[in-house]
């Protein structure tokens, strides 16, 4: 896969901010009312208007999700989208397979105002979007399919046998994009953004599956022990006591706080894994090789306001457990 994308001229490593959880970056689900849209290609008609706005004012690195609301009930759909669209005022109480979202990572608070006031003035079935980089209802609704992944001019996506991209012929190369086809088997498995929707069944096969990778025995992070060492609460509390402070967790009792993280990091996906070698100076230490990975937790501030928050853990697969080692 890396080989397939540096042909192209795209390093893998730099699509981590659009396919994983950004500090500072947002997720944003664009909704839509189907009723006004009049073509039964409904996908395509909308594709017309998101496109040129993504090429013109979107993020450089994103992945691109689309889809209906799946499985949410209508009631509880209207009481979502009341507490968390931003739009004009007032929604149309439709069923929940007649809202449209276009779903996107890694906006910043810029291109988020400036793609909302373009799409408001391009598309009359516009509604307003909904701020997804923390969890709300609606995620749990939102299983969408990934129509691309744009690195700058380019769109990836997946393709057939043939090598054929954009199977569903959505207009990126009539807006500027050169699209690149990626066999689906790979694509699915290393160029797909994961929404964290916060369902605990899902995050425990999540987790089963990325910590084996690990080294693991193919069992849920839940089923291990998370700690810190005192050691740890120290640096913890010397270098992101910010970040601590900030989710209400600075300076309290040890047993707590692991016990704060653990609640939090039972229900969110596996993200970032990776090998570090060890090292003390220049030289290589082989006894402090460590195999990490980070989970999305979320605590609310001062103001009550939720705010995310990413937790770098140390794995160790010989008894399954996870050392906490960082929190931004």
């Amino acid at each position: 896969m890396s080989e397939r994308l540096r042909a192209e001229g795209i390093e893998y490593s730099d699509l981590r901010n659009a396919l994983t959880p950004a500090p500072k970056k947002l997720e944003v689900a664009f909704i839509f009312d189907l009723s006004r849209v009049e073509s039964w290609h409904y996908g395509l008609e909308l594709a017309k208007d998101w496109i040129p706005v993504l090429s013109k004012m979107g993020p450089e690195k994103t992945a691109i999700g689309v889809g209906d609301f799946i499985g949410l009930p209508a009631e509880l759909t209207w009481v979502a989208l009341h507490q968390h669209i931003i739009g004009p005022k007032g929604f149309p109480l439709l069923s929940p397979e007649l809202y449209f979202v276009t779903y996107m990572t890694n906006l910043t608070a810029g291109q988020l105002n400036k793609m909302d006031s373009e799409l408001r003035a391009r598309n009359t079935s516009y509604l307003g979007y909904v701020d997804c980089t923390v969890w709300n209802p609606l995620k749990f609704a939102m299983l969408l399919p990934q129509v691309g992944l744009r690195v700058g001019t380019k769109i990836i996506t997946t393709s057939d046998e043939d090598g054929n991209a954009n199977l569903p012929g959505y207009p990126f190369e009539a807006n500027g994009f050169e699209t690149i086809g990626v066999d689906d088997d790979q694509y699915s498995v290393l160029l797909d953004h994961r929404l964290d929707n916060g369902v605990p069944d899902w995050a425990r096969d999540d987790s089963r599956i990325a910590l084996s990778l690990l080294g693991g025995n193919f069992s849920p992070l839940t089923d291990g022990d998370v700690f810190a060492s005192d050691l740890r609460i120290t640096y913890l509390q010397d270098n992101h006591g910010a970040s601590l402070q900030r989710a209400g967790l600075f300076g309290i009792d040890k047993d707590l706080l692991i016990g704060a993280i653990k609640e939090k990091i039972s229900s969110g996906l596996v993200y970032n894994l990776r090998f570090i070698e060890g090292s003390r100076g220049a030289e290589r230490v082989p006894e402090l090789d460590a195999s990490m990975f980070t989970v999305q937790v979320e605590f609310p501030d001062a103001e009550a306001r939720v705010k995310r928050y990413q937790v770098g853990l140390k794995y160790r697969a010989a008894d399954h457990s996870s050392e906490i080692a960082t929190f931004f």
